[in-house]
C-alpha cells in the first residue's frame, strides 16, 4: 500500500515499473500489468519498459 501512495504522488516511471513487477510477483499479474502500462505511459521511448512489459505479459498468458 505505502508503495502505491508514493507511486501516485511521484507519478515517475520507475517508480511505476518497481510497483508493477512488486504486484506481478506477488500474484497479482492483472495489476501488475496495469502498472508496468502506465510506466510505459509516462515514458514511452524506454525500450527497457516495453520489453518488460512484453516478458510479463508472455508470463501471464495474455495476447
Amino acid at each position: 500500500m505505502p508503495l502505491r501512495q508514493l507511486t501516485v504522488l511521484r507519478r515517475m516511471s520507475e517508480d511505476w515499473l518497481i510497483l508493477g513487477l512488486s504486484e506481478f510477483q506477488s500474484g497479482d499479474q492483472e495489476a501488475g500489468l496495469e502498472s508496468v502500462r502506465k510506466a510505459a505511459a509516462i515514458q514511452p521511448f524506454r525500450r527497457d519498459i516495453s520489453e518488460t512489459l512484453k516478458k510479463l505479459t508472455a508470463a501471464a498468458g495474455v495476447p
